[in-house]
């Protein structure tokens, strides 16, 4: 059995700690597994972790978020209806030889709003499906939206995903249970905006009535 092999990267200016081991268990044709970390999984523990968006988020959410409304940090859970981003800052040396997989994994609940059913999340390079975007990933947090939803509404900054009165929390209303959202990522398409367009952030977008604890992005590869 191969001895687990664990080496902890720091990179400068990384929004995400770059984890990577061997593990015995894994296929082996996919022994390598990578991990990404965003924030800290500290169960939402104050104070707020930071995030590190990309220049390109970080401006797809001014224009995106409501007045008054500022994006937020992991584990801020005051009032509802403030977006959530982070970004991963990706290293070519790990994607350009090939990965097997890309699991992108978001402890988060709900604010305890009456729409949190209709937010959705967003992976790829902002402004997404606006020009100079890419969308790798699209759906709602519960996977279904709201009942007689018509559909997520376009990634589109000026018309955010959200109701025309604001679902501030009542303090009646305790939030929702915890989960770890896993979105399987196309590893090929990872790979296409890394090693041949040159990408170097993974954007994620999280609509707005959401509590993000932390994220990580796994990916195995040979």
């Amino acid at each position: 059995m191969k001895r687990i092999l664990l080496i902890l990267a720091v990179l400068s200016s990384l929004s995400a700690t770059a984890q990577i081991r061997v593990d015995p268990n894994a296929p082996r044709r996919c022994p390598t597994v990578i991990v990404y970390e965003g924030g800290i999984a500290d169960n939402f523990l104050l104070p707020a972790d930071p995030t590190h968006r990309s220049l390109a988020l970080d401006a797809f959410l001014t224009a995106t978020a409501l007045p008054s409304l500022p994006p937020v940090g992991y584990d801020e859970n005051g009032e509802c209806d403030h977006h959530f981003g982070d970004s991963f800052r990706l290293d070519s040396c790990n994607f350009c030889c090939g990965i097997c997989s890309a699991t992108l994994e978001i402890t988060m609940r709900g604010c305890g709003g009456s729409i949190e059913c209709n937010d959705s999340i967003t992976v790829g390079v902002a402004p997404f499906n606006t020009a100079g975007g890419v969308v790798l990933w699209n759906g709602y947090v519960n996977g279904t939206g709201c009942p007689n939803d018509p559909g997520p509404v376009p990634v589109t900054p000026g018309r955010p995903d959200v109701a025309t009165n604001a679902a501030k929390r009542p303090n009646t209303t305790p939030a929702s249970p915890t989960i770890v959202k896993k979105i399987e990522l196309d590893p090929r398409k990872l790979e296409e905006l890394v090693c041949d367009r040159k990408v170097r952030y993974l954007d994620v977008y999280i609509q707005d009535d959401q509590v993000i604890d932390s994220m990580r992005l796994v990916i195995t590869k040979p």
